[in-house]
């Protein structure tokens, strides 16, 4: 049978050691429980005992900027062990985009075996809504997530919150209804 682990977001960081907190299929001690969490010291304490690991990218893998410590090295000896790694993020960019940011923090996408993120499954999902209205809550144009042609080539129209059939809330910065892009303060103030 085929184990899994999943690197959920880094736990903490100490004396240059990685530690992470990792929720497993199987337990990792004789007393352990099944779905317990418990701290190891890194992947490499566990990662022989899987077939595959789920990975996080912020957090596990880089903090936005630059890779963890120990983590493009880490990659690669898993890579290299046999692993088969994928890539599961919370992303709003599509799949495209957040995986040529990785070779720029030394990770070689190539050694993945998937990359999946919420921003082109939310695409995929919009794609099937074809012909209808949306309210846009998303990003200002200034922020790094946002991407003007996120909607390229989808049959959607912006509307106004009277006339949507739904709202798309991919961000809580602007939101544009077709006619305009309005600076929204959702996430602070809170929906009613």
């Amino acid at each position: 049978m085929a184990r899994l682990l999943l690197a959920a977001a880094l736990a903490t960081t100490q004396s240059s050691a990685l530690r992470l907190v990792a929720r497993t299929a199987a337990p990792l001690a004789s007393s352990a429980r099944h779905g317990e969490v418990t701290v190891i010291p890194g992947l490499s304490a566990v990662a022989d005992r899987y077939d595959a690991i789920l990975l996080d990218q912020f957090g596990v893998l880089h903090n936005g900027a630059e890779a963890l410590p120990g983590a493009v090295d880490c990659y690669d000896r898993l890579s290299a062990a046999g692993v088969q790694m994928a890539v599961l993020s919370n992303t709003s960019r599509r799949r495209a985009h957040a995986l040529s940011k990785l070779p720029t923090l030394g990770f070689d996408a190539a050694k993945l075996a998937d990359f999946v993120c919420s921003g082109e499954q939310a695409r995929e999902h919009l794609a099937s809504r074809a012909g209808q209205r949306m309210l846009w809550i998303g990003w200002d144009e200034q922020f790094q997530a946002w991407d003007p042609h996120y909607l390229d080539g989808l049959d959607l129209r912006l509307a106004d919150a009277a006339t949507a059939d739904f709202v798309f809330l991919q961000g809580s910065q602007t939101l544009r209804d077709g006619s305009r892009a309005t600076p929204t303060e959702v996430m602070r103030t809170g929906a009613p």
